[in-house]
């Protein structure tokens, strides 16, 4: 009998066990990282999205793509104004070999005083500027021309997001040019991609939302 093909199955099915328990180590590490500093912050921590917070993130259409959506590790500031939800976020997209699973954290704020029109903001990239020429969305703000060119701007009302679009929440927007942004009455959502939350971005993450909401619920002087 050949034993080499049985050696190399062997080897390779204990390679990617191995592999498993490492990486599955390294997540619950990374879990109870998280729980300690939500319980060290007095943080709410939730295992999945509440209730009050599921229906309006399933309504911003930059979370409605892939399969297998998963939100988990919800950690929730909330002062009775201002509420600031950040948690995990991930979705499959592909098939087979093409398979890939995409990791976010998102923030999701509620501000009394943030009135914005439906709209969703998303990084300029080579693909979307091709996009825009065969005809996808792309509202230009025609005074701001470093905020245009940073952003695909979206949404139905046009003008009114041009009148919302002040330079004093341009700025701000501008200060995280990397991030997805979706806005709709009192909520903004933000999207960064390719990240799992862990102990050391919480709070930058934490201060970072506070700062944008509030931002962005001013109206211009």
């Amino acid at each position: 009998m050949d034993w080499l093909p049985i050696a190399l199955v062997v080897l390779i099915g204990g390679g990617v066990f191995a592999a498993f328990l490492v990486s599955s180590h390294l997540e619950n590490k990374r879990r109870e990282r998280v729980i300690g500093l939500a319980k060290e912050l007095g943080l709410e921590l939730n295992w999945i999205l509440p209730d009050e917070d599921r229906g309006i993130f399933h309504q911003f259409q930059v979370v409605q793509k892939g399969r297998n959506q998963k939100t988990n590790l919800s950690l929730v500031a909330d002062d009775g104004s201002t509420r600031i939800n950040l948690f995990d976020y991930s979705f499959v997209t592909g098939s087979g070999k093409s398979q890939q699973t995409h990791h976010w954290v998102i923030s999701l704020c509620r501000d009394e005083a943030l009135q914005a029109p439906a709209m969703q903001l998303k990084p300029a990239t080579f693909f979307s500027r091709i996009g825009t020429l065969i005809g996808f969305q792309d509202i230009d703000i025609s005074d701001a021309p470093e905020f245009s060119n940073a952003f695909v701007i979206q949404g139905k009302d046009v003008e009114g997001i041009r009148m919302f679009l002040d330079s004093s929440r341009r700025d701000a927007l501008l200060k995280y040019p990397k991030q997805t942004y979706a806005l709709l009455n009192q909520h903004l959502l933000i999207v960064r991609e390719k990240k799992k939350l862990d102990a050391p971005n919480i709070k930058p993450l934490l201060s970072e939302s506070l700062a944008l909401v509030q931002a962005l619920s001013k109206a211009q002087a």
